[in-house]
């Protein structure tokens, strides 16, 4: 599920679908993939790709982060027309999960 906590609530509350892959090596290399936001029926469709970097701690813990550039591809009811696009950041917490910053502008037009 999508949180927006910055200045814009874009998709907050909207479900997120994300297919990856990655070419890494010890756990570093590259990323692409699509995302996919849904939210009262109205999506939104994109394209990302970038760099995911391990490092492992002198408490042999692993810490894996990863960044990149996103284009907007689609959308569908209020996001019809869509474009633009942004770069994210991010890392994945202690339990899993995918946690993430975008920073990025769209315009609407069909």
């Amino acid at each position: 599920t999508n949180a927006s906590t910055g200045e814009a609530d874009f998709m907050s509350g909207a479900t997120s679908r994300n297919v990856s892959f990655s070419d890494l090596v010890m756990g570093t290399g590259t990323h692409r993939g699509y995302v996919e936001f849904d939210k009262d029926g109205s999506k939104t469709f994109s394209s990302f790709e970038g760099k995911i970097t391990t490092v492992v701690g002198a408490d042999g813990k692993a810490s894996t982060s990863y960044e990149g550039t996103f284009t907007f591809t689609g959308g569908t009811g209020q996001f019809v027309g869509i474009t633009g696009g942004g770069t994210y950041k991010g890392q994945f917490n202690d339990a899993g999960q995918l946690v993430a910053d975008w920073w990025g502008e769209y315009t609407l037009g069909n």
